[in-house]
């Protein structure tokens, strides 16, 4: 069973990256295309075919049958599937963003009837959450059936077997029912999501709880510190607590280079010079694929001081 939430840190260096253990965190590296595929995403429905079998709609979004559906009532799942979210299936007090079909799983194999799903637990430490959940490939745009509020993640497995999952993650506010908000530290709708604490970019222990941060957890840096950072669907804006202006889904897992506007990805600020950067030890980087008042990421890269913050 995979974990792919949670209390992590994640380490995050000068064009190099460190792997912390199978059971800690998801261990990234900024990437060079950092728009996430231009944000063009839809509502499909998402989920994985019984047998194998898959097909392609009139839109051309790829149909992939009942698993991980975007649902209101059990009434809207097929093949005996639940509607995780809907009234009576909820996680506490969190939910996925219009719902997710799926059914409850202690290992893998309890998810056998659906091709390559996964049994993932959505919230940390609580086995109680755990749910079959449909395989995407990385760098693939219109994975899990295109769905704005669903991400395809990488598996952190205990043992050697390695994949990826389409799970519910919400991106900003504005994906969940009225009266919930975007718990960024989890990515899922809450009544009661976290606030206050630390902003985006700014310094953060990684020893410390994800209190400390209201824009998820903190991102370890290569010298220990971290940096206040959160999960993000790379190719769904709003992002990041804000408008793609001011952040971005910039930063993916080490070895995603290659990840799409589906993949999972993590927060970083935009900028136009260092004085931008919440963090004093991070550095202004511009971007070649980035335009506007804001044309660079605030990077953990070695680069030289830019105190130049005039718009030219």
């Amino acid at each position: 069973m995979a974990r792919v939430r949670g209390s992590w840190s994640s380490s995050l260096a000068s064009g190099f990256v460190f792997l912390l253990g199978c059971s800690g965190p998801l261990p990234v590296k900024y990437v060079e295309t950092s728009t996430g595929g231009g944000g063009n995403v839809t509502s499909g429905t998402g989920g994985t075919s019984k047998g194998g079998s898959s097909s392609t709609s009139d839109s051309g979004i790829p149909d992939f049958g009942p698993l991980g559906a975007a649902c209101s009532s059990d009434n809207d799942c097929t093949e005996g599937l639940i509607c995780l979210g809907a009234s009576g299936h909820t996680l506490g007090d969190y939910g996925p963003p219009s719902g997710f079909c799926t059914e409850g799983c202690h290992k893998d194999a309890d998810c056998a009837s659906f091709d390559g799903a996964s049994c993932v637990q959505l919230l940390p430490d609580d086995a109680s959450t755990s749910y079959c959940a449909p395989p995407c490939t990385l760098g693939d745009d219109v994975a899990c059936g295109n769905r704005a509020d669903v991400a395809c993640w990488p598996l952190s497995l205990f043992g050697s077997t390695t994949g990826r999952a389409c799970v519910p993650t919400c991106n900003s506010d504005e994906q969940c029912p009225s009266g919930t908000t975007c718990d960024a530290a989890f990515n899922l709708c809450s009544k009661t999501a976290q606030g206050g604490g630390q902003a985006l970019g700014t310094s953060c222990d990684p020893q410390q709880s994800l209190d400390t941060c209201n824009s998820g957890f903190c991102l370890e840096l290569d010298d220990g510190s971290g940096v206040c950072s959160a999960y993000c669907r790379r190719g769904t804006f709003p992002q990041c607590g804000g408008d793609e202006q001011t952040s971005l889904c910039a930063w993916v897992p080490d070895g995603d280079q290659a990840a799409g506007a589906a993949d999972i990805g993590f927060c970083a600020l935009r900028c136009r010079c260092d004085a931008n950067c919440n963090d004093p030890r991070l550095r202004c980087e511009a971007r070649s694929d980035l335009t506007g008042a804001y044309p660079g990421i605030c990077s953990a890269s070695a680069g030289p001081a830019d105190t130049d913050c005039s718009l030219q």
